[in-house]
């Protein structure tokens, strides 16, 4: 009798009650005395790691969907932007990629990854003169990542700035030494 009672009491107390189920918010998520004050945290984060769960295992529709919910519950996570970003920079959809890492750059600026993928995504829409400008902040920030100066003076180069383009390969022979790949790339520059 006593084991009946326990597994009784047990049961009952494990369903949930009519008050349980009406406290559930628009994503049909139940909320939780214990995570009082914390649901909304819980929820995102829960919702990131399905987002980034389902981009590993390439259901890059879900992925995208879950990273927008994020979003919309917490429009300052720059982290689900750089995703985004990511997500449609790989699908070609280089324009939306560029709202998406803006914003990611807007409340992270200085976040190194964040401003490499910008550059590439300007790079690819073309817009070099604006990829200059955060090549030139990745250097500010990172003065002794050489490939960002390779990087930087191409986008000058391809914005039409050749005299630019030279003064950043000075500026990388005065770092690096006299190099051969730099004296061909300044060659080049002047035929």
């Amino acid at each position: 009798i006593t084991y009946i009672f326990i597994l009784a009491s047990t049961i009952l107390f494990s369903c949930k009650s009519q008050k349980e189920v009406a406290a559930t918010d628009e994503q049909g998520l139940q909320k939780s005395e214990f995570f009082k004050g914390n649901t909304d945290k819980v929820v995102i984060e829960q919702i990131y790691i399905d987002a980034s769960k389902a981009k590993l295992l390439e259901d890059y529709p879900t992925a995208i969907e879950g990273f927008k919910k994020v979003i919309k519950l917490d429009p300052a996570n720059h982290a689900a932007n750089y995703e985004l970003a990511t997500l449609y920079y790989g699908a070609g959809e280089n324009q939306i990629a560029k709202q998406f890492i803006s914003q990611a750059v807007k409340l992270d600026p200085s976040n190194k990854w964040y401003l490499i993928l910008q550059a590439e995504v300007l790079g690819h829409l073309n817009q070099f003169t604006e990829a200059t400008k955060v090549y030139e902040q990745l250097i500010k920030n990172y003065p002794n990542e050489f490939d960002f100066y390779y990087n930087w003076a191409f986008a000058l180069i391809r914005a039409d700035k050749i005299e630019e383009a030279v003064k950043v390969y000075d500026k990388l022979e005065s770092l690096l030494g006299i190099d051969e790949e730099i004296i061909i790339q300044k060659q080049k520059l002047y035929i």
